[in-house]
């Protein structure tokens, strides 16, 4: 049987128009995505995992170029909530129809991590910003979306790590290490 291996990765990952900050001011300009975004991209294409491209929550619920904010304001919005739930199911359904559909041509697809983004309100996987003491800092806890993609793959039994990428330079080069560590495991 043929194994297909897949990592589900944050849409900016693979898309940088939709990073707020990275917005050109017209709409002729090209965005360049963040340095490590393409270094993963060529790893994971140099070691033959796809990406599965997860929806983008934010760009979905307030559109683009819509300012950062803490992860404090979409976890207080119950329509925010309401749509990673319907999101995040929409992902689960459709990667157990793909699974079970290439099974049936004789291809395990093999999950491997999630893949998000340091600092997301959304969608980090290891930290996100709140307002504490009335200043944005860093806590160790996921996004709003990714607490409830790690919910909804539980359910449909599909447990592996989830990490963050990030552009800070000072982490940049730990972080990609611990995802090739998890990536290159069992390959």
């Amino acid at each position: 049987m043929t194994v297909r291996r897949i990592v589900l990765g944050a849409h900016c990952i693979a898309n940088p128009s939709f990073i707020t900050i990275f917005v050109p001011p017209s709409p002729n300009q090209v965005v360049k995505p963040p340095s490590m975004y393409i270094r993963l991209l060529d790893f994971l294409n140099e070691i033959k995992i796809g990406l599965y491209q997860l929806p983008c929550p934010e760009a979905t619920y307030m559109g683009i170029s819509y300012g950062y904010q803490p992860k404090d304001f979409f976890e207080n919005r119950g329509d925010f909530i309401e749509l990673c739930e319907k999101l995040c199911n929409d992902v689960c359904n459709n990667l157990e129809r793909v699974i079970t559909l290439s099974e049936r041509n004789g291809v395990t697809v093999e999950v491997k991590a999630v893949i998000g983004i340091d600092g997301s309100p959304s969608c980090a996987c290891e930290r996100t910003k709140r307002i504490v003491n009335e200043k944005k800092k860093y806590v160790e806890e996921m996004g709003v979306f990714m607490e409830i993609l790690k919910e909804k793959l539980d359910e449909i039994g599909i447990r592996v790590p989830m990490v963050d990428v990030t552009k800070k330079p000072k982490l940049s080069e730990k972080k990609f290490n611990k995802l090739k560590e998890i990536l290159l495991k069992d390959k």
